[in-house]
C-alpha cells in the first residue's frame, strides 16, 4: 500500500482472528483512530509506527499512554504492543 508522501502517520498492524497477516494504515490531520471498533479482530497487535510530520499518541490496551515525536519510526519485531487506539494531536 502508498501512503502517499512520507508526512503521514503509518501504523502496520495485525488483526487476532484473521488471517491477513499485516494491514497498514495512513493517517493525516488531527483526530484519533480506535482500531477496537473499527477492525475486524477485537485484538491489534501493531508491528511498526511511522508518525511522519505527527505528534502521536499511542493508547494500549494496558491502559498505557505513548507520545511519539515527528519523523520517529519504530518497530516491535519480538513483542508487538496491543493497541486500542491512536491520536495524532
Amino acid at each position: 500500500m502508498n501512503c502517499g508522501p512520507f508526512d503521514y502517520l503509518r501504523p502496520d498492524v495485525r488483526f487476532e482472528n484473521t488471517n491477513d497477516p499485516r494491514s497498514s494504515y495512513c493517517f493525516a490531520n488531527k483526530g484519533t483512530y480506535k482500531f477496537t471498533e473499527s477492525g475486524p479482530g477485537t485484538t491489534v497487535w501493531v508491528d511498526k509506527i511511522s508518525t511522519g510530520k505527527n505528534w502521536v499518541n499511542y493508547h494500549d490496551a494496558n491502559g498505557t499512554t505513548v507520545a511519539y515525536r515527528r519523523h520517529y519510526i519504530i518497530s516491535f519485531p519480538a513483542r508487538p504492543p496491543h493497541v486500542d487506539w491512536i491520536e495524532i494531536l
